[in-house]
Order: C-alpha cells, then structure tokens, then sequence
C-alpha cells in the first residue's frame, strides 16, 4: 500500500473538531516568524511517516515527557505539539484500552455507522460503541482516514506512551525517551502502510 497524501485525505464527519490539535513551529529556513498550519490528527502521523522514509533511525526525533515531539532533519527540525486538548493526562483508563484494542488490530480497524446508533469502531472481535468512538475520533486520539479505516493518532500513541510511563512508575528523566521510542516503533515501521 502507499501512504496516502495528507492533502488527499478525508476526515470523517466525526473528526471535524479535531482539526486544530498538533501544529508545526517556525521553520528556520523560511524564518522565525512564519507560523505553518495546525494539522489534523491524519496529516500530524503522516508527517511523522514521511520524515522516517527520510530519516529512518531513532535519533531524528527527540520528546519531551509533556507530548512535545521534535523531527530532528539535519540542521533543521520540526517540532509538533499538542493542543491543550489531547494533553495525555486527558486519557482515560477507557479510552486507552479502546486506543490498544484499535493498535492491536492495526489498518484493519475500521468504522461502521450503526444505523440510528452512529458510528462505531471494529478493531478485530472487539466493538467500541458508538459514544465510546466518536470522543475518542473528537478528542483526536484515532485518526480517521478517507474511507472507513480508523488508526490510532499521533496524539493517541504519544498519550498511550505517557500513560504506560506513568503506570508503570517510570522514573522522570525516562519519559521523553520512552515516548520517542513508542513514537517511532508506532510509525517508523509503518512508512510504506
């Protein structure tokens, strides 16, 4: 399969709130004070997925214990992040077994829209439930896809990796490299998906 092309991809009705959830700083080659566009959940992974075709190894990106993701491409870097929205504290226990059972099954999750219900999330044997996928799609945590497939998000593997830190006591100073290594098992090994 090829990636797909953020500008091609579709974001499900559901997902529309979850537009303005990761943003890009300043590119120093265009100069400090340009601000590039905020990105929704689809085109933040897709970013990380195209920066690990380029530059294929753990050390092009660096995090830091609040989400904060740094794509290090020489002398220049791009740094995604999160809303106040998506901070990882606001995952529930829930929401993060829901988030597993989607990473378990990986592109094969998909959506259904339940008619007179809305839609809901199939990840293998497991249903996520109507209510249960659309804030779990609002609060940018899955990604939606054109079409019927739902992913984890960025956002979502970063909170999954800030989570697991906190509950299995990881000592401080260990959480941002804990999660720039979930980062990049989550999507460096997905480039070609």
């Amino acid at each position: 399969m090829q990636l797909a092309d953020p500008a091609a991809i579709v974001l499900g009705p559901a997902s529309t709130a979850t537009y303005r959830r990761y943003h890009r700083d300043p590119d120093p080659a265009i100069g400090g004070t340009t601000r590039l566009p905020n990105l929704p959940p689809t085109s933040a992974g897709c970013l990380v997925r195209a920066h690990f075709r380029t530059y294929p190894t753990l050390r092009s990106i660096q995090a830091t214990e609040y989400g904060e993701l740094t794509l290090l491409q020489g002398n220049r870097h791009i740094t995604l992040v999160p809303g106040t929205a998506i901070h990882p504290r606001r995952l529930t226990a829930r929401q993060a077994d829901d988030l597993l059972l989607i990473a378990q099954v990986g592109r094969r999750a998909h959506i259904t829209v339940l008619p007179g219900r809305g839609p809901v999330i199939d990840a293998g044997l497991n249903r996520i439930p109507p209510a249960a996928a659309e804030r779990l799609i609002c609060q940018g945590w899955v990604a939606t896809t054109g079409g019927e497939g739902a992913l984890v998000s960025l956002a979502g593997t970063v909170a999954l990796a800030w989570r697991a830190c906190r509950d299995q006591r990881v000592p401080a100073g260990g959480w941002a490299a804990q999660i720039a290594e979930v980062v990049f098992d989550g999507f460096a090994h997905d480039v070609t998906a």
